[in-house]
């Protein structure tokens, strides 16, 4: 089969591309994620809790472990359901393009840092500076550095990938084939609207990221950009901002206190408007992107 494809999306017809192959290949994707992530991650716990204890660190190490199966599963649907290329649900070959992932993570983790300084500047945050234990961030930096780049990697090639392929094939507008995936990647979040009394805006945080991350893998013609947007995004706020009212006790410098829920969704609409804004001016001046802007 021929893999001269300028976008990833090129495949979403090609091979065994039927709805009914497509929706069983999504159970079946989801059913072993979750089997097989227990399966992963019940050893590696026993393992970190003896020699991590309830530490941050420890907790970190089991939370990635269950995501590993993703980056097994959607390749191995991919070649043996959907008959083509293993690589085929992000890539239009198997040419890498760290150039674009660099971007993304440095444009990602500078705007990230530079709106919450700026936030804090103004008032609209409270913000404070700690000098955490330089032992602690390290191990924390390291752990998150690879475990973020499995758990965004996993969640791409899922929504990204294999979700949008799987609205692309049915659907030729962008708003369909990039919004349906991105409405099914904050459906976890849905309960955010019961406890904002109703309120839809409450999806915001996770929806616009979201919709950015897919512009960009349809903007590019590959997962590079969005694992390097959503890599960026998920470590800046373990290693670099974090709240006082993280779930785990926050390693990073910068400290964000008691962020309201309507400032921490403003953050996350202007640093993903800022976000856009720049990619898009550096991808228009680097020549040989894949995609083409049809709307």
């Amino acid at each position: 089969m021929s893999s001269n494809s300028e976008s990833y999306l090129d495949w979403a017809d090609k091979g065994r591309s039927s709805f009914l192959i497509y929706l069983i290949g999504f159970i079946l994707i989801v059913l072993f994620w979750l089997l097989l992530g227990e399966f992963f991650s019940a050893p590696i716990r026993s393992l970190v809790q003896s020699g991590f204890g309830e530490s941050v660190a420890g907790t970190l190490l089991t939370d990635f472990s269950s995501f590993l199966p993703a980056l097994i599963v959607v390749p191995l649907a991919t070649k043996y359901l959907l008959a083509r290329p293993w690589w085929s649900f992000g890539f239009p070959n198997l040419r890498p393009d760290f150039s674009v992932f660099a971007l993304a993570v440095l444009v990602s983790l500078a705007v990230s840092l530079l709106v919450t300084l700026g936030f804090g500047l103004t008032g609209l945050l409270q913000i404070k500076l700690q000098l955490p234990n330089a032992r602690e961030f390290l191990i924390v930096l390291a752990i998150s550095c690879v475990g973020f780049l499995v758990q965004t990697s996993a969640e791409e090639f899922l929504f990204r990938g294999y979700l949008t392929q799987f609205a692309r094939r049915f659907f030729t507008s962008p708003l369909l084939f990039i919004g349906i995936p991105s409405l099914l990647f904050a459906a976890p979040h849905f309960a955010n609207v019961a406890s904002a009394r109703g309120h839809w805006y409450a999806l915001l945080p996770y929806l616009a990221p979201g919709v950015l991350i897919g512009w960009f893998a349809y903007r590019t013609g590959a997962l590079w950009v969005a694992i390097g947007l959503h890599w960026a995004n998920n470590l800046g706020n373990m290693v670099l901002v974090g709240t006082d009212i993280d779930s785990l006790p926050t390693v990073a410098p910068i400290v964000v206190s008691q962020p309201t829920f309507e400032m921490a969704t403003a953050l996350t609409l202007v640093s993903t408007a800022l976000i856009f804004a720049i990619m898009e001016f550096l991808l228009r001046k680097k020549r040989g992107t894949h995609a083409k802007l049809v709307l």
